[in-house]
Parts: structure tokens; C-alpha cells; sequence
């Protein structure tokens, strides 16, 4: 079977104007994606300090009930030795 020709006048060569233009676009993408990346990085190092400041408050809280339960034991003791 035989192939029709095109007729829309290109010679099957990219031009310098769409290679210029090809390159424009992957500046452009390669620099969102930059700009995109320094966005996930600084939300990624929040993200790590809210954890730690939960994780710190965390183990405070858990220590400070130790020492109330440690506390209430003491008082507990004295008032049943007083009896």
C-alpha cells in the first residue's frame, strides 16, 4: 500500500526557533520544580520541629503525672499512718 505524502510543507527537521523554545520551557520546568522543592524541604523541617516539641511536651507530661502519682502515694501513706 502506498503512503500518502504530507502536504503541510515541513521537511521532517526541528527548526532553531522550536529547539529554542524547548529549551525556554525545560528552564521554566526545571525552575518550578526547584522552587517546588525548596517549599517540601522547608515544610518537611516544621513538620520535624512540631514533632519534637509534641514528642518533648510528650514525655514532660508523662513525667510530671509520675511525680504527681508519686506525690498523691506519699500524701496517701502519711494520712493512713496518722490514723
Amino acid at each position: 500500500m502506498k503512503m500518502k505524502k504530507s502536504h503541510n510543507g515541513h521537511n521532517g527537521k526541528t527548526s532553531g526557533h522550536t529547539l529554542l523554545a524547548k529549551a525556554a520551557a525545560a528552564k521554566k520546568a526545571a525552575k518550578a520544580a526547584r522552587n517546588h522543592l525548596e517549599v517540601v524541604k522547608a515544610e518537611h523541617k516544621q513538620a520535624r520541629k512540631a514533632f519534637k516539641l509534641a514528642k518533648k511536651s510528650r514525655q514532660a507530661r508523662s513525667q510530671g503525672s509520675q511525680n504527681r502519682n508519686e506525690i498523691g502515694e506519699a500524701r496517701g501513706k502519711e494520712s493512713r499512718e496518722n490514723i
